[in-house]
């Protein structure tokens, strides 16, 4: 993503980072000092803090992290030398001004670990390596093993990579209209679900899509505003996975506003009692403010992802 940043840094002076909205029994919602439970889990954690779309450039430095992912890529490519796996996991490699789709790839990572939290030798026997390594994430693995298998015959062909990650597959579309009726190619993923004789199934509902084609400057309105948040913090407490698509937007990282010039999707984390939305961006605790979002961005998309037993 390109990213500008903003010197005035935000008056969060009002805002209690610690109170989050939940739904009572009526169905209204009530502010509260806990997460919801079904998010108040490892993988949302600043010392550690979601999956990260620019994991491979860490994993390619240590030589121990490496070798695993050169051994799963050779794995899922018999045939394949190293030189081949080893561009291919450069492909991989992103930068804020080279994103080129690999947030898309860490939005599924913390769905699928949200599903398996609290049950590391499931995992580990459906996907055949480790959840985490030294009590981090291992996202490096997953998102390769996900990488490798949705760009046979795009990016590899007869075991050989594309000496470019032009055209490389992403896993969402923010022009949502263009190719499906949703954010995320839903088909895709659970494809490589089944490649690896795992029974899960995700399917997709798009909660809110918002295209701002005439220079909208206004803010939601309260009804609309509280809809949206209702029905996120709904889908959260029901375990479900709430990821936001914007495209050129503004952005809280460190208390300050920051412009990304860009597409980029993020795994919603909670939702804060004065309608902040906590996201993980770049494995980092972020913050989209929801209400005012509008002025500034062409495009939002918030989608409700299901990860089931078939």
């Amino acid at each position: 993503d390109d990213i500008k940043k903003n010197d005035n840094k935000i008056d969060l002076s009002n805002v209690e980072l610690t109170e989050y909205w939940q739904l009572n029994n009526s169905g209204s919602l009530v502010a509260s000092s806990n997460k919801p439970s079904t998010i108040n889990i490892d993988l949302y954690r600043d010392t550690n803090y979601g999956a990260k779309q620019d994991i491979i450039s860490y994993y390619l430095k240590d030589s121990s992290l490496k070798e695993r992912l050169v051994k799963l890529v050779k794995s899922i490519y018999p045939g394949m030398d190293d030189i081949n796996a080893n561009r291919l996991l450069r492909h991989m490699e992103v930068t804020p001004t080279t994103d080129e789709g690999m947030c898309s790839y860490s939005v599924i990572a913390n769905m699928i670990y949200e599903k398996y939290h609290g049950n590391s030798e499931a995992f580990l026997n459906d996907f055949g390596y480790e959840m985490s390594i030294n009590s981090k994430l291992n996202s490096g693995e997953l998102m390769t093993d996900m990488y490798a298998y949705f760009n046979k015959g795009v990016l590899v062909n007869d075991n050989i990579v594309s000496k470019t990650n032009e055209g490389q597959v992403s896993l969402s579309d923010r022009l949502v209209s263009s190719m499906w009726d949703k954010l995320f190619n839903t088909n895709l993923i659970n494809n490589f679900f089944k490649s690896k004789n795992i029974n899960l199934e995700v399917s997709e509902e798009v909660l809110f899509d918002y295209y701002n084609i005439n220079g909208n400057t206004n803010s939601l309105s309260e009804n609309l505003f509280d809809g949206i948040i209702s029905n996120i913090v709904k889908s959260l407490e029901q375990g479900k996975h709430v990821a936001i698509a914007l495209s050129d937007f503004d952005i809280i990282v460190d208390g300050f506003e920051e412009r990304i010039n860009n597409n980029h999707v993020m795994s919603i984390a909670s939702v804060l009692d004065n309608g902040l939305l906590e996201v993980d961006s770049w494995g980092k605790k972020c913050y989209i403010d929801l209400k005012n979002v509008t002025k500034s961005a062409i495009q939002i998309t918030i989608s409700e992802l299901s990860l089931n037993e078939k």
